[in-house]
């Protein structure tokens, strides 16, 4: 709060007036008289704007109004869409063929047979490759004698580390001697794979 101090208007009009009305030596005595209330007069008015002044001074400004900090507002919560994972394709990686020979399930090597003795010779094997064998794979005579036999023949489908059967079905020479026929299998582009399978067998003569 603040004091507002202010003289009086008519302080200064009355002194002026009162001259013109009183005679000379009066008018004199008036003018001291007044000039010395006057005085008075401004000695209070100066107190009263020292007062006004000081009062200024001495009252304190009113508290400072607080503000209220805004909290930000949180984001909304929006949820965001997954990456899409583009499928990876694996690289075709080419497989291979191969063989490995367990035993002879008929027809040991050397075996002495009567002249046009019907052979059925099975070999166990197997898969040893990566392939699966399919229709495509087969059996084909690659040297000696194949003892009647046709020289393709299908191959039974054998996938990867399983054990198969070869079976070829053969004739024995009318002739006596030893014979031997060597076998090997190949994959679908007509290429042999794996060791040779064989059979070895001995024709007898005839008896007199």
């Amino acid at each position: 709060m603040r004091i507002r101090c202010k003289l009086h208007p008519n302080l200064s009009a009355s002194i002026f007036n009162g001259w013109q009305s009183l005679p000379a030596n009066q008018a004199l005595q008036t003018v001291k008289y007044r000039a010395t209330a006057g005085a008075r007069w401004w000695g209070i008015a100066l107190l009263a704007v020292y007062f006004c002044a000081a009062c200024g001074a001495a009252v304190p400004a009113g508290p400072a109004t607080p503000t209220t900090p805004v909290a930000a507002s949180p984001a909304a919560n929006v949820p965001t869409a997954a990456p899409t994972v583009q499928p990876t394709v694996a690289a075709a990686v080419a497989c291979g063929d191969d063989v490995e020979f367990v035993s002879d399930l008929t027809v040991p090597d050397f075996s002495k047979v009567a002249p046009g003795t019907a052979l059925n010779k099975q070999w166990q094997v197997r898969n040893s490759g990566t392939c699966a064998w399919g229709p495509q794979h087969r059996v084909i005579f690659v040297d000696g004698n194949n003892l009647g036999a046709t020289v393709e023949h299908a191959l039974y489908p054998a996938l990867p580390g399983t054990l198969a059967v070869v079976n070829v079905s053969m004739v024995a020479p009318a002739a006596a001697g030893d014979y031997e026929g060597y076998w090997r299998l190949s994959d679908a582009k007509g290429e042999p794979f794996g060791s040779r399978l064989y059979i070895k067998i001995t024709v007898a003569a005839p008896q007199p």
